[in-house]
């Protein structure tokens, strides 16, 4: 099992840019910045895409239900006036693109639609526990794991 590490890449215009690597150095998402727009994805969007309640994406992002709402709200106004991503803390950042690649890399996986519904249900490979619970357990590594050794054609 690797572990996933978020490594700062770049830094342009004060802003530094991430990319989330696997101890193997197999890039999952890159090029994640605040005030990047051609690299951002809309928190909204992204939740619609891999059919996250908003419920759902706040816990899978460490965060509560306020916060999030706080932070879609922030997108949206953001995308109206066509400005740059809103600036936040660094841990937020970390905490929001760890979350994209997540999602990424399980998409190579599971039809991107169906995610939402695979990370609520009880898994055999996580002791009967659903991959939310295992993230809120502060175990993402483990859904890493299942991503690395499914990818390579590993039985999971």
């Amino acid at each position: 099992m690797g572990a996933v590490a978020l490594k700062q890449t770049n830094t342009e215009n004060n802003q530094p840019t991430f990319s989330v690597l696997t101890a193997a150095g197999q890039v999952f998402s890159q090029g994640f910045a605040l005030g990047d727009r051609d690299n951002f994805v809309s928190l909204i969007e992204l939740r619609k895409r891999f059919a996250l309640s908003a419920q759902d994406a706040a816990r899978l992002g460490g965060v509560s239900l306020r916060s999030w709402a706080a932070l879609e709200a922030t997108d949206k106004n953001a995308q109206k006036a066509e400005a740059e991503t809103p600036q936040g803390s660094l841990s937020m950042v970390r905490k929001l693109a760890e979350m994209q690649a997540l999602l990424n890399g399980l998409a190579v996986l599971i039809p991107h639609v169906s995610v939402g519904a695979w990370l609520k249900q009880p898994n055999e490979y996580f002791q009967g526990l659903s991959p939310l619970e295992i993230v809120e357990r502060g175990q993402m590594h483990r859904l890493w794991a299942l991503i690395h050794h499914a990818s390579a054609g590993e039985p999971v």
